[in-house]
């Protein structure tokens, strides 16, 4: 994974191909498809895919700290995820709309929307067929590249292949929250995400719940001056909650935690592992450690004063300790919230016909784009809507914070107190360990969904 200020970069995807009896096809495709992961503005060749990218099933379900799933090839499953953080039957996401935000593909939009009906109808999901203004759910693409091809992953103006990124993002918004419409918009390569033809293409769209960015670039003041305005106009303006992973690398500068994730007006997302289906807690659910295929990422960013919303939430004793508060320089620390994606807990994805074992905070991203309409849906039966209460509080960081309990009746968030993601090659005792209370590893920790939307 390149490490540079100037180049974006995909949150790579940890992936194994399952057996083919599982479904989905042959996977003799998996040349086109498994290729470098490039990621930055030009095709670079150098950035290769994360060790054990192929591995067995068998080696898949023996992997220590692996738990068995009722998924494809015994990964997580969405009624596993469900079940586990304790998600309301009754709420699908009814009106909602999620938009994901990606760099294009080599699959055609026809082939992207068959992956997601394969995927739903493997695990009893609604289909989505496109929308046509009456229909709901729905899947919209809007592909604002130069068009499909199946010749050449890195066809597309140098984007490199974001294939499986956009298979993990769309099947999973829609595993958590199926009765919410998807908007997939497409870039025409890396260095668009953030313009017309990216995020702002996904601003423009009508009655956003959510966005989800499962990307990610160096941090640096510049990117802070050039886009910060975009995300606090928008949640301002719409009040649309806006999602981005923190990474796949773990910590390797403490106080450079990956843009967007690191902006205040942006929910930073982090990896954990469940090691039991049993209902979340501090028991079955650690931090995205370092093995085969990397840790959560996490951090500070310099360029960023503490917000408000983490300022008042940690001067409530027991919500942070006050190691990590000094060390975090009174500067924002990400990430706000976690949820699964560790190498240990994967997901089963369709990709091209072919069924991938896959893990990532690109997962974890989408997942929580997809409670938040689960909220929306939830404030529309009593009347209100998610983006009022965005805009009423500031940013759905302000939600979050003020809605997060640890202890007491309901507590809306499980405290993940096990694991690391120190990459930065010293001793980094404090920020790179998950502590009592928030942490730069997890965050405020891993919600009981449950319980979480009880508070709205």
């Amino acid at each position: 994974m390149k490490n540079n200020k100037n180049s974006f970069r995909l949150i790579y995807l940890i992936f194994l191909v399952l057996l083919a009896s599982c479904g989905g096809g042959s996977s003799s495709d998996s040349s086109n498809i498994l290729g470098n992961s490039a990621t930055s503005a030009q095709a670079d060749t150098s950035i290769s895919t994360p060790p054990n990218t192929y591995m067995s099933i068998e080696q898949y379900v023996q992997q220590a700290n692996t738990v068995v799933g009722s998924g494809v090839g015994a990964t997580i499953s969405p009624a596993d995820l469900r079940g586990h953080y304790n998600i309301p039957s009754n709420l699908t996401g009814v009106g909602q709309k999620i938009v994901i935000v990606d760099a294009a593909g080599y699959l055609k939009p026809d082939q992207i929307q068959a992956d997601l009906n394969n995927f739903s109808s493997y695990y009893d999901l609604p289909n989505m067929p496109y929308c046509t203004g009456s229909n709901d759910p729905c899947l919209t693409i809007i592909d604002n590249s130069s068009g499909g091809t199946t010749i050449s992953p890195a066809a597309r103006s140098g984007s490199g292949d974001w294939s499986m990124e956009i298979s993990l993002d769309l099947q999973y918004a829609h595993a958590i929250a199926p009765n919410a419409s998807i908007t997939l918009i497409l870039a025409p390569n890396a260095s668009a995400l953030y313009g017309a033809n990216g995020v702002q293409s996904a601003i423009n769209q009508l009655n956003v719940t959510a966005v989800s960015m499962s990307f990610g670039a160096d941090d640096a003041q510049y990117i802070h001056n050039s886009y910060d305005s975009i995300f606090s106009t928008a949640v301002s303006s719409k009040g649309i909650a806006f999602f981005a992973s923190t990474g796949d690398a773990g910590i390797k500068y403490t106080n450079l935690a990956n843009y967007p994730a690191s902006s205040g007006y942006v929910t930073a997302v982090g990896g954990t592992q469940i090691t039991s289906l049993s209902t979340i807690s501090s028991q079955n659910e650690t931090a995205w450690t370092f093995n085969a295929g990397g840790a959560t990422g996490g951090g500070y960013t310099q360029y960023l004063s503490t917000p408000n919303y983490q300022t008042t939430f940690f001067q409530t004793v027991g919500n942070i300790v006050s190691s990590l508060l000094s060390s975090n320089s009174t500067k924002r620390s990400v990430p706000d919230v976690s949820i699964n994606g560790s190498t240990s807990s994967r997901v089963g994805i369709v990709v091209g016909g072919a069924w991938y074992a896959v893990a990532g905070t690109s997962e974890s991203s989408p997942i929580w784009a997809g409670i938040s309409a689960l909220i929306g849906e939830y404030l529309n039966s009593k009347g209100s809507s998610l983006q009022a209460a965005i805009k009423a509080a500031g940013s759905f960081n302000n939600l979050i914070y003020t809605k997060a309990t640890y202890t007491g009746a309901n507590p809306s968030f499980v405290d993940i107190i096990t694991g690391n993601n120190n990459n930065t090659g010293a001793s980094c005792p404090i920020i790179c360990n998950t502590q009592v209370g928030y942490d730069d590893v997890t965050g405020i920790g891993a919600p009981n969904v449950g319980n979480f939307i009880s508070k709205f």
